[in-house]
């Protein structure tokens, strides 16, 4: 289920630009409380960004141990399941994978975009998806989700 929605930002803005324009590590820090907390997590991103305190990166360098090159290898097949959601929305609504149709000055893209992943969030809670599966986790019913409500 996509969650979080930032934007739009020019092309040329970087990653790691963006995430701290978006503010995501602050609320984040703010639901999962202090570093050292018993329930203390992380945010697991790509190498582009710079590890922090709530944001964790694979482990780079030519001599890394075989647990840390264990680890990188673990967490990148947890974080494709990120772009299985992307690849669904392109897949459900055809219109987002032809760039030529994602121009910010000529078309609202940002509220598209935005539009675009409530109905794919829709389309989940109906017939699934990819991530849930993947991890064992049933989607939310189509009802709890407009609720914003848990299902009981």
């Amino acid at each position: 289920m996509m969650l979080e929605f930032y934007g739009p930002e020019t092309g040329n803005t970087t990653d790691s630009t963006m995430m701290g324009n978006s503010g995501l590590l602050n609320r984040f820090k703010m639901c999962v409380g202090p570093i050292g907390s018993r329930y203390h997590m992380y945010i697991y991103g790509d190498p582009a960004y710079a590890q922090g305190a709530y944001l964790m990166t694979p482990y780079k360098g030519r001599r890394r141990s075989r647990v840390q090159m264990k680890f990188n290898k673990n967490l990148a097949r947890r974080r494709i399941a990120v772009e299985w959601a992307f690849g669904k929305m392109q897949e459900e609504w055809g219109f987002f994978a032809v760039k030529k149709n994602q121009k910010v000055f000529s078309a609202p893209v940002s509220n598209r975009y935005k539009v675009a992943a409530l109905l794919t969030n829709f389309h989940s809670c109906l017939y699934g998806n990819n991530a849930s599966r993947f991890f064992g986790v049933a989607t939310p019913s189509l009802e709890s989700y407009i609720a914003g409500q848990p299902d009981s």
